[in-house]
């Protein structure tokens, strides 16, 4: 897949994915409970360091990508959903099928590392999640 396909599958998946972590902290209470729900799952299948190693090629665990997924959608919802919300014309859909567990990863794996760097209380972390869920991404 070229990588300007790449860019765009996961730019059309990401609002439907973070829908889903929407859910997941609001379902959880919102607020540190809802930081700390997302956490939790993350921690399940290796914790903030996800993202690390995703990204550096070193093995995560196998059920790492379908089991953190699993625990992103609803209670029987499949993958073909969110692909779905995402407008994926049918010759991207099979790739963005491939794209969205690993995306998954480092979405939840950076949601959780930010809350882990915020552990000191010098920052409102869940404020900070409900900043980037509305969409007002921080500048880096």
């Amino acid at each position: 897949m070229p990588p300007a396909d790449v860019a765009s599958a996961a730019a059309r998946l990401l609002p439907p994915l973070v829908i889903r972590y929407r859910r997941l902290y609001d379902a959880a209470g919102a607020g540190l409970a809802g930081v700390r729900a997302i956490v939790e799952l993350t921690a399940r299948f290796g914790g903030g360091e996800l993202a690390m190693k995703l990204l550096a090629g070193a093995p995560i665990p196998p059920e790492a990508a379908p089991g953190f997924l699993a625990g992103v959608l609803a209670p029987g919802e499949s993958a073909d959903v969110l692909i779905t919300e995402a407008g994926a014309a049918a010759d991207m859909a099979e790739a963005m099928a491939a794209l969205l567990p690993p995306l998954n990863l480092l979405v939840g794996s950076y949601l959780t590392a930010r809350a882990e760097a915020a552990a000191d209380g010098r920052e409102d972390i869940a404020a900070e999640f409900e900043r980037l869920f509305a969409g007002d991404m921080p500048a880096q």
